[in-house]
């Protein structure tokens, strides 16, 4: 049998103390005591206790009201069987707002101490006395933290996970205080500035990425920090709602609207001044003002582009922490690129912005993940290819083909896979009598039952250009539909070119050609998530390998050149 205490994790064992202990607000309130709450001199209410759970603080006007409140409670305590925690308890007097020294108080024997001057006593989390010092309890949550956002930071947790973490066990340090600790707009500014920096420190995140994409949710393209700002200009709006519409049928609450003059964060006798959060519409619209930053966002409103399905990967893919806030840097064009510090930098070292490996083009970040002629036939292609293993993968599981349970990275496709249904070629040259160019597609799938056949190719251009792409796929292999039509007398056969950009771009017709080939929208997180490491790879690999040819050029006869340092994207799933 439960005969004491409050169980950690028990919903009922709170519930069953509060009903026991409720009553004892009400003797409380009934026994006339306690402190004049007077506005103008006018005297308008009496409030004799504040209750939370088993915290109480007693109110009275003079020593012996107090002593009559004490000896209530202990009495209604012993009543209900609870302990009264005299060791615990202290007194403190305050007249006209001014601390007095006074004796000890007994009660039933035991000693219950006055308060010294510079004592202060917790209530509900906060360091008290005559008043609250702001600026100390503030230091101490900042203090607090940044201790926890920084272990935090030190775990290995991907995305998704590790801002969740900062929403739910550190940020909630600070919202706690909102509507009790005057936080002024200065201070939430500085503390998200901070918490980027730290991200910054650990690698999450990028110095020059969006700082509205930080704040945004994840559904809305953003990494899903609670900015603290919007979180206290919330908080502050609901809990001003609240007590000005009790107000209006609580005498308690309508003295204390009318006595905060600005006494507290939420200067309730100020009854216009009610500040609202920034909505998600709003920030959105505001980023794509932005040269750089807005680029991102503007491409996702095109009709051809899937929105939706362009950020699930955002909730669904799981990429390391560091990865992610290097895809954000990609997609924010933040990158340090020669073009990137000669036109938006204003770097005066940068004379000319030509590739550092091609020297054709100038060395933007689309060139680097999709134009660079050096990379096209290596890591393009190894790129493309992981997209066109979980493709392969996935319709050879579908139909039957084959029983593989290995990661794509690892997969190794068949040229050649066959069953009662249907054939499946990967990689596959296709010999016509005509002289042919385009004879290669990605994937073939050839329906046997239906005499059908699907022409199925790849491509992962720079968002700009998927539509064009999609078209060149379509035109590329037409001939060739036409030749195999022939040879194999086939009633049909398709072309369907499946396109994505190399920085996770969906454009609606990828959902399309996946439902026709009835392969499942959770495809598309995968096909996501490779596209965007191998990205990462690239521009990683691009910057690592052209730092360290500049520095071997560089380095005097006899002096050994060191290679920049970059951590790789982990290609293999995260």
């Amino acid at each position: 049998m439960i005969r004491r205490g409050i169980f950690q994790g028990d919903s009922l064992s709170p519930l069953w103390f509060c009903l026991a202990i409720n009553p004892l607000s009400d003797i409380l309130n009934s026994c006339n005591y306690g402190f004049n709450i007077r506005i103008n001199k006018q005297r308008e209410n009496r409030i004799s206790h504040l209750l939370y759970m088993d915290d109480i603080k007693i109110y009275a006007s003079t020593q012996n009201q107090l002593t009559n409140l004490l000896n209530l409670t202990e009495q209604f305590s012993g009543d209900i069987g609870m302990s009264f925690g005299i060791e615990k308890c202290k007194t403190q007097a305050i007249r006209k707002g001014v601390f007095h020294q006074v004796p000890h108080i007994t009660q039933n024997k035991e000693i219950i101490e006055a308060q010294e001057r510079n004592d202060t006593y917790k209530y509900l989390g906060f360091c008290q006395s005559s008043h609250i010092n702001h600026t100390k309890t503030k230091t101490q949550l900042k203090d607090q933290y940044v201790a926890r956002l920084k272990l935090i930071l030190k775990t290995q947790l991907n995305g998704k996970n590790l801002m969740k973490a900062v929403n739910t066990f550190c940020v909630p340090l600070l919202t706690y205080s909102f509507g009790v600790i005057k936080w002024s707009k200065t201070d939430l500014e500085n503390l998200n500035i901070a918490t980027r920096k730290i991200f910054t420190q650990y690698r999450r995140h990028h110095p020059k990425s969006s700082i509205e994409r930080f704040s945004l949710p994840r559904q809305n393209g953003g990494r899903g920090f609670q900015n603290l700002e919007n979180l206290y200009q919330r908080q502050i709006s609901d809990l001003k709602k609240y007590f000005l519409k009790r107000a209006e049928r609580n005498e308690m609450f309508r003295t204390i609207t009318r006595a905060d003059l600005n006494h507290t964060p939420l200067n309730l006798s100020n009854t216009e001044e009610i500040h609202t959060p920034h909505t998600i519409d709003k920030i959105i619209s505001g980023l794509k003002q932005k040269q750089l930053h807005g680029k991102f966002y503007k491409d996702l409103e095109e009709n051809h582009v899937n929105k939706k399905m362009s950020l699930i990967w955002l909730k669904k893919s799981s990429l390391y922490a560091e990865t992610e806030g290097f895809v954000f840097a990609i997609q924010d064009q933040v990158i340090n690129t020669k073009n990137y510090r000669k036109y938006i930098i204003k770097d005066p070292n940068i004379k000319n912005d030509c590739c550092r490996l091609c020297k054709a083009k100038p060395e933007t970040i689309q060139h680097i993940i999709s134009s660079c002629s050096i990379l096209a036939q290596t890591d393009y292609k190894a790129r493309h290819d992981n997209a066109a293993k979980i493709i392969h993968k996935e319709l050879a599981t579908l139909m039957n083909l084959i029983e593989d349970t290995t990661p794509y990275y690892t997969y190794i496709p068949s040229p050649f896979l066959e069953n009662n249904k249907y054939k499946l070629y990967w990689d596959r040259t296709i010999l016509t009598d005509l002289n042919i160019t385009a004879n290669r597609p990605d994937i073939i799938l050839i329906k046997k039952h239906t005499n059908e056949a699907i022409l199925i190719d790849i491509a992962i251009p720079n968002t700009n250009n998927i539509i064009q792409t999609y078209d060149t796929k379509i035109s590329k292999y037409l001939q060739l539909s036409i030749e195999m039509k022939s040879m194999l007398n086939l009633k049909k056969i398709s072309i369907l070119p499946l396109v994505i950009s190399n920085v996770g771009v969906v454009p609606n017709s990828l959902v399309e050609n996946l439902k026709s080939l009835h392969l499942n929208d959770s495809i598309i997180v995968k096909i996501q998530k490779a596209v965007l490491l191998g990205t990462c790879h690239i521009v990683r690999k691009f910057l690592e390998q052209s730092d360290h040819v500049s520095q071997i050029r560089l380095a005097p006869v006899g002096q050994s050149s060191v290679g920049h340092f970059s951590c790789d994207a982990r290609i293999n799933g995260r």
